[in-house]
C-alpha cells in the first residue's frame, strides 16, 4: 500500500465528499442543517487557503484544509476521511503530523481551531494524540454537542519529536 499527501484536486474533493465516514457525515449534518454533507465538504474545500488530499494507491481517502479567519494567525483547520482510516489507522496517524506541518507552513498560522461533534471519537483521539487542547465546556450548536479544540504550531514540534 502506498500512501501520499498531495495538493487536493476536484476529483479528490468529490470522491471523499461522496464517501465520507459516517461520523464525518453526522458531524457535517449538525454543523449546517441547510446543506448536505457533500455540499459542506465542497464549500469547505472552496474556502480553504490550503487543501491537501491523502491518497492510498491512487484513491483519495482524506481531505484536510485551513480556512482563514479574521485573526491573522488563527485558521480553522478541518479534515474528513473515508472508511479507509479504520483499516489503516497506524499509517494515517504516522502521516498526520506531516499534514499539519504542511498546513502550518503554507500560511502564517500559529494556531488552528475548530469544533468536533462529541460522537466523533476517532477525531477526538486523533487530535489529542497530535497535541490538541480542548475547551473544558461542551458547547451546544444547532441542537448538537461539540467540543472546541485549539492547536498551537509549537505543539506540532513536540509531536514530531515523539512520533
Amino acid at each position: 500500500m502506498t500512501f501520499k499527501i498531495v495538493e487536493a484536486k476536484l476529483h479528490h474533493v468529490n470522491y471523499v465528499a461522496e464517501n465520507l465516514r459516517e461520523a464525518d457525515r453526522v458531524e457535517a449534518s449538525y454543523i449546517n442543517k441547510h446543506h448536505t454533507p457533500v455540499e459542506q465538504v465542497t464549500q469547505s474545500a472552496a474556502n480553504s487557503s490550503i487543501l491537501l488530499a491523502g491518497e492510498s494507491d491512487g484513491e483519495a481517502v482524506a481531505l484536510a484544509g485551513v480556512v482563514r479567519t479574521d485573526q491573522d494567525e488563527v485558521g480553522v483547520a478541518w479534515m474528513v476521511t473515508t472508511d479507509w482510516v479504520y483499516d489503516n489507522a497506524t499509517t494515517f496517524l504516522r502521516r498526520s503530523s506531516d499534514v499539519l506541518d504542511e498546513m502550518y507552513s503554507a500560511g502564517d498560522w500559529l494556531t488552528f481551531v475548530n469544533l468536533v461533534h462529541t460522537s466523533n471519537i476517532l477525531h477526538e483521539r486523533w487530535l489529542t494524540w497530535l497535541g490538541a487542547h480542548w475547551h473544558p465546556k461542551i458547547q451546544k450548536f444547532n441542537g448538537a454537542y461539540f467540543r472546541a479544540f485549539y492547536m498551537h504550531r509549537e505543539d506540532l514540534k513536540y509531536v514530531h519529536r515523539s512520533s
